[in-house]
This record gives structure tokens, sequence and C-alpha cells, in this order.
């Protein structure tokens, strides 16, 4: 028996879900629920050890001091804070600035944040009672979470617009909705601009 367009279009509509969005829905979600579980966490005084620099050339970390590092900025693809803290007598390092952290912030700014992070300077960090030596600087919504969201969908929204214009399924009309919806999304995200790096939320203690 022969399966209907209906029918087909089902199967792909759910093998392309499993493939592209709901790996980038469950990161996403992933973030926002530890960011929910971690606004109960304990803040402490934590100091700066060092700032971690990952070339995108390259997998292996740079390091450097701040403002006056002499590493190839073009070359930077994330940057993060490593961190030392108090427990209970006990000192604890870390590096996890956040949950889901990915990129770092543009180019542009990594100058200001370089003016505001250096070796030395006191942060608030947020520790798991129940297991201190995990830890965060950042508990909110941040733009690597973000980032999975408009991923995921953003590939629902060009799947839907190339079915509807393309092929017809469901509609032509629903087609054009979608890509109509897909482009504001990203003038909004990509033009507008969601300013909430990790760096740029970290708490420096006055």
């Amino acid at each position: 028996m022969k399966k209907s367009p209906r029918g087909n279009g089902n199967v792909v509509l759910i093998i392309f879900l499993g493939m592209f969005i709901l790996p980038g829905l469950s990161i996403g979600l992933y973030g926002t629920v530890m960011s929910v579980v971690a606004q109960s966490w304990t803040p402490v005084e934590a100091t700066i050890e060092k700032i971690i620099y990952e070339a995108s050339s390259s997998s292996s970390p740079r390091s450097g001091r701040g403002k006056r590092s002499s590493r190839k900025k073009r070359s930077v693809r994330r940057m993060r804070v490593a961190y030392s803290y108090q427990w209970q007598g006990d000192t604890i390092t870390s590096d996890r600035n956040a949950f889901v952290q990915g990129f770092s912030t543009k180019k542009m700014d990594r100058n200001k944040i370089e003016e505001k992070l250096v070796v030395g300077e006191k942060i608030v960090a947020y520790i798991n009672p129940r297991n201190p030596e995990k830890a965060v600087l950042v508990r909110g919504i941040h733009n690597s979470i973000l980032f999975f969201y408009v991923s995921a969908i953003s590939c629902s929204l060009a799947f839907a617009a190339i079915s509807g214009i393309f092929l017809g399924y469901p509609s032509v009309g629903f087609g054009t909705r979608s890509l109509v919806v897909l482009v504001l999304l990203y003038i909004v995200y990509f033009g507008i601009g969601i300013d909430r790096s990790v760096l740029r939320l970290i708490e420096v203690v006055p």
C-alpha cells in the first residue's frame, strides 16, 4: 500500500526533530533547569586565579593574566575564568563559569571584560552546599543557553518554510509565515543583539 504524502511528511518531521531540534532544546532546558536550581546555592567570595583563552585553531587552552596578556585575540574562541574559594577551611579551585557555557563574547568587548576581570580580583561564586566542589559564577539565563533555544527554533522554522513553500506541506501559506517569523527571529537575535554573555554577568565584589 502506498503511503500518503502526509504520512511521508510526518516521518520526515520526526527524523528532523530527532536530529536537529530536540538536542538543542534538551541542552537549553538543562541549562535553564540547573540555573533555577542554583538560585538556592550559597554565595561566597572567590579570587580569580587566571583567565583561560581557548583558541579556535587548537583545542589546547591558553592562560593569560588579564589585560596584559599577549595572546593573539583573533584566534580566541572562548574565555573562561579560573577561580578559587574557601569552604569550611578548604581551598577549592574551579573553572566552571556557568551551566552550558559555550562561546565567548564578541571580540570588541574583550578589552572591557579584561579590564573588569583580572587575576587577583574578588568575585562572587555560588556554591552547592551539598557538594561544595560544584560552583558557578553565573546562575541566570545567558547567551549560550539562548543560542541553543534559538538554534532549535530556527531549525524548526526553516524546515517548516522549506516544507510549505517548496513541497506544499502542509501549505504554502504556512511555509511563508514560518519564513517571516524566522527572519524576524534572526533580526532580533543577531541584529538587535541580546548582551547576556557569561563574563559580563560575573559579579565583582565592591
